[in-house]
């Protein structure tokens, strides 16, 4: 028997305005009790939500209400369930203080898509000046991926060669690859 203790026909906007604090004090504890730090603005927006949940389908949840609980039991009750699912679809925000430096300095996918694709180009650049032996050392190495001895049996030559032509081949590219640096100027007072 649902709101039977307010005679025949209650008024259930009277009713609903009588729960409002009691809303306000239910969302406010139910944040709390889930940790969930919110704005001032966010609490009195679930309260709203709150209370158009309670008006909706002329006031059927409202309606719903049958006095086996008190009136604060069973609206702390809807209270709850509306806000943990409203907690539970937010996304969890982090503050970025929070996060550790090189976390926070990580480039972006899409930048890191074109620093690969750049360094991609300048190695293709790199390696058209390289002789037809370098060439062919670099392929298997880095297109092949033989490992030293592979390479070693697959051109015929010692596996310390290999090591050295490998070493000589790195360095020839970086070189190929090095970008002028950025000049600095001098705390120490240098004279022109």
């Amino acid at each position: 028997m649902a709101l039977a203790a307010f005679g025949a026909a209650p008024d259930l906007k009277e009713i609903l305005e009588s729960l409002l604090p009691d809303i306000l004090i239910a969302v406010q504890t139910t944040l709390s009790r889930l940790h969930h730090r919110s704005a001032n603005d966010e609490v009195g927006d679930l309260c709203q939500q709150v209370t158009v949940l309670l008006l909706e389908n002329d006031f059927r949840r409202l309606r719903s209400f049958d006095y086996r609980s008190s009136r604060r039991t069973w609206l702390t009750a809807v209270v709850r369930n509306y806000v943990m699912n409203h907690v539970r679809r937010q996304k969890p925000t982090v503050s970025l203080n929070d996060l550790r430096a090189d976390v926070r300095s990580y480039p972006a996918m899409q930048d890191q898509r074109l620093i690969a694709q750049e360094q991609s180009e300048s190695l293709r650049a790199a390696s058209t000046k390289l002789t037809k032996r370098e060439l062919e050392l670099f392929e298997l190495c880095y297109v092949a991926d033989l490992s030293t001895a592979e390479i070693a049996e697959e051109i015929g030559i010692k596996l310390q060669s290999v090591r050295r032509r490998k070493h000589a081949l790195v360095k020839k590219l970086q070189g190929f690859l090095e970008l002028p640096q950025p000049r600095t100027l001098s705390l120490t007072g240098s004279r022109r």
